[in-house]
Order: C-alpha cells, then sequence, then structure tokens
C-alpha cells in the first residue's frame, strides 16, 4: 500500500491525501530486465517526485527502501514509455518505464490515482505548470511507520467509498448514524480493537467472529436489542480473542446467551439496558471475567453463580432488586417430579457425558448451558420449582450497589441441600 501526498507515495500499507482526500495503493514492481524473469517484492518504501535540489529542470521519481537508502531514481522526462489506463475507473494503473525497464503498477482509489496520474502527465508534456505540485528530492532514508490507527468521529469524516488500509490495528467510527455493519471491517486481519458506539446498528454479521484479533469490542449507543443475531460471538476465533465488550445502552431486554461462549472476556459492560435476569449458569462459564458493569438494568436478583466469579469491580447500582419476599418463596415447593426433558438434561450432569454437541443433542446443549439452575453445592440443577431469594453481598474488591445487600437466587438441586444449608451461611 502506499502513502501519496501532492509529491510523494509512500510504498507498503499507507494512506496518500491530495491534498485533503485519502486512498489506499497497493504497490508491486515488475523487473523486465531479464526476459521471462517477473518478480513480485512488497517493499516499504517511499516514492517521491520532484527535482534535485540545485540540480536541472529534469524531474525524477525515487523510489527508497530501508536497504536502499540513497534510492532508485526514475527519470520522468521522455522516459515513460506508456500508461496504462484500460482500468483507471477501477484505480488500477501500470507506469512503464523506457530505461530501466521497470513497471510500477498501482492499485488505488481511482479518484487519487486519476489526482496523481495528472501531475505525471504535467511533468511529462513539459508545460510547465507542474512546478507547484514538485518538491525538491532529498535523501532521507527514513521509512514511514505502517498506519495502525484510524478515528473517524462524524458525517463528514465518513466514506463508503474509501478503503481502510489492512495494517489496521485501532479503528473508531462513531457518531456516523451507521445503520448496517461496514463490511469493509471484514477485512482488517490484523484489527484488535473497535470501536462502533453511538450509531444506529440492529445486528453484527457472522463473519465478524472470525476475525483472527478482535480484544476490545465498544458496541455501545446501538440499537441490538432489536434484533437476536448473536452468532458472531460463538466463532471459535472470537470467543478465544475478545477480552473487553461494552454493549451499554443497546435497548436490550434479555441477557445474550452467547456471551456464555466468551472464553477470555475479562470486561463486560451491560449498563443502560432493560435487562430483567442473568443466566444461572453465568458463573460456570464466564471464568475470566474481572470487571462487569449491571448498572441501570430491571434486575430484581442475581444468580448465586455470581459468587463464583472472582469480580474486582461490580457494579450493580439502580436495579429494582427485591426487598420483600412471600414466606412462601422460601420454601421449595416440589423435589419430586421432573419433566422428563429435564431428566435427559439432568442425566448429562449426573453421568458427567463429555459436554459437547458430538455427543449431546443441541436442544439438550442449549438446554444444560443456557437455561439450567445452580445450587448452593455448585451443582447444576433444572428444578425449577425449588427457587429460594435471599439478600447477600456478593465479594468483589469494588462493588457499586444501590442498597447494602442485593437478592440472589438459588435452585437447590436436592431437599438434603435445603435442610443442610437452609441458612445459606458459608454459601458457595
Amino acid at each position: 500500500f502506499v502513502r501519496f501526498f501532492p509529491q510523494t507515495v509512500v510504498f507498503k500499507q499507507f494512506v496518500f491525501s491530495i491534498p485533503t482526500s485519502t486512498c489506499y495503493l497497493l504497490f508491486f514492481l515488475r523487473d523486465l530486465l531479464e526476459p521471462g524473469k517477473i518478480t513480485d517484492r512488497h517493499v516499504k518504501s517511499i516514492l517521491t517526485i520532484g527535482k534535485e535540489a540545485g540540480g536541472k529542470n529534469e524531474v525524477f521519481i525515487i523510489v527508497k527502501t530501508n536497504q536502499l537508502e540513497t534510492g532508485r531514481k526514475y527519470k520522468v522526462n521522455n522516459n515513460i514509455e506508456q500508461v496504462f489506463l484500460r482500468f483507471l475507473k477501477e484505480g488500477k494503473s501500470t507506469i512503464r518505464f523506457k530505461e530501466p525497464r521497470h513497471d510500477l503498477s498501482i492499485n488505488s482509489d481511482p479518484i487519487q490515482l486519476k489526482a496523481f496520474l495528472k501531475v505525471l502527465k504535467l511533468v511529462n508534456d513539459g508545460t510547465g505548470s507542474y512546478e507547484k505540485h514538485l518538491s525538491s528530492l532529498y535523501a532521507d532514508s527514513k521509512i514511514m511507520s505502517v498506519k495502525k490507527k484510524l478515528a473517524i468521529v462524524g458525517k463528514q469524516d465518513f466514506s463508503v467509498d474509501s478503503k481502510f488500509p489492512r495494517t489496521i490495528e485501532e479503528l473508531k467510527i462513531c457518531e456516523v448514524n451507521m445503520k448496517y455493519f461496514d463490511k469493509r471491517i471484514l477485512h482488517l486481519p490484523n484489527l484488535k480493537t473497535l470501536c462502533l458506539s453511538k450509531n444506529q446498528l440492529l445486528e453484527i454479521p457472522d463473519a465478524f467472529g472470525s476475525l483472527p484479533n478482535i480484544s476490545t469490542l465498544d458496541l455501545s449507543d446501538n440499537l441490538l436489542g432489536s434484533s437476536r443475531a448473536w452468532n458472531w460471538l460463538t466463532s471459535t476465533r472470537i470467543v478465544n480473542t475478545l477480552s473487553v465488550l461494552n454493549l451499554a445502552n443497546n435497548k436490550l431486554g434479555y441477557f445474550p446467551l452467547e456471551l456464555l461462549n466468551l472464553n477470555n472476556l475479562y470486561s463486560l459492560n451491560l449498563s443502560r439496558n432493560q435487562i430483567t435476569a442473568l443466566p444461572g449458569t453465568v458463573g460456570f462459564y464466564l471464568k475470566s471475567i474481572r470487571e462487569m458493569d449491571l448498572s441501570f438494568n430491571l434486575l430484581k436478583y442475581v444468580p448465586v453463580s455470581v459468587k463464583i466469579l472472582n469480580l474486582e469491580k461490580l457494579n450493580v447500582s439502580s436495579n429494582p432488586f427485591l426487598t420483600d419476599f412471600d414466606s412462601n418463596e422460601l420454601i421449595p415447593q416440589n423435589f419430586g417430579i421432573m419433566s422428563l426433558f429435564d431428566l435427559a438434561a439432568g442425566a448429562v450432569e449426573n453421568y458427567r457425558i463429555p459436554f459437547s454437541l458430538e455427543n449431546i443433542p443441541k436442544t439438550i446443549f442449549n438446554y444444560v448451558k443456557y437455561q439450567a439452575g445452580v445450587c448452593i453445592c455448585r451443582k447444576i440443577t433444572f428444578r425449577k420449582n425449588t427457587t429460594h431469594y435471599s439478600n447477600r453481598n456478593i465479594i468483589a474488591s469494588q462493588v457499586w450497589i444501590s442498597r447494602a445487600l442485593m437478592c440472589m437466587v438459588v435452585n437447590f438441586c436436592s431437599f438434603s441441600c435445603y435442610t443442610t444449608r437452609r441458612s445459606l451461611n458459608g454459601l458457595l
């Protein structure tokens, strides 16, 4: 890729501007000195068009690399054999020199490429009007670093026609009224940090989960709650790379169960939504989480498995936690007959069947992972009519809560667990 100023091109994954727009170029050199020999070299280089200080009126294009510090000169005047323009509308062109017999092939944004070729044509025609576009050539051998960060804030800076450099590691696109996910992001293999906050996104495509290096993702202040398209959180890549996720203010009326697949999630922000409950098994699957923000939701209680988490920061303020319980709710009503479906799900736990889709039907797999309750003995249970509520503290280094205690819910797996730990002393 190339960085291209009014008079300068920097090869190998850079941006150029003439003078305010941007584009991305792919550069490769085809050496024709030896018949039949074609060499593709993607080399980090600087290419400049201009005159030598104190020299004649001859104009040169000079290519510099870290290995070739003095640069390689290409004379422009009367030395350009042909400029191939057949695919100019697609942003592709090749400049062929007479001596040496080299080709410079460029793949670029069409508008930017036309601007560059216009300057080159003025030089080659010798009209004299090109002087203001040129600079003095200098022997600076410093190669500009690869572009790794890009921030677009506001509609005025956002263009759907430009390309993103593939070397981008941090990308921020905020407040551009984006309703549909920008597919250009899917072609950024080095992307580690992505911020798409303050837009109007309705869903994220499944293909996004296949990006290999995503570790920080900010999707706050969007409309993701209007959709249940969360399959992108099940990709084998993102489940192991994502560590920070911000889904604040997305009109979520539920906890996306696919979040439980994130093996290395460190920080999760679900504040300012309308979430009414957390999955009972949240403490079993989010083992790496250390920071969780659930403030300003509609939680009446949290599952007892939350106490398994090694939380450092927890914010559950501004939630309508239960304070008064019906006395009947404190007594498990039935430890008797369970449904066949619950028995099938319980068999997975009781017989220690390897927990994978290869061994378990998908309906049972999802039910065990997402719908199970948790007993105080840390055992998964499917006895939903043995619910017990209690006001308890949650262990965390820093806790933000509107009241001293919060309501926790536990599903007893047996009458024995209920009777022996009825007071919940030493819970978990």
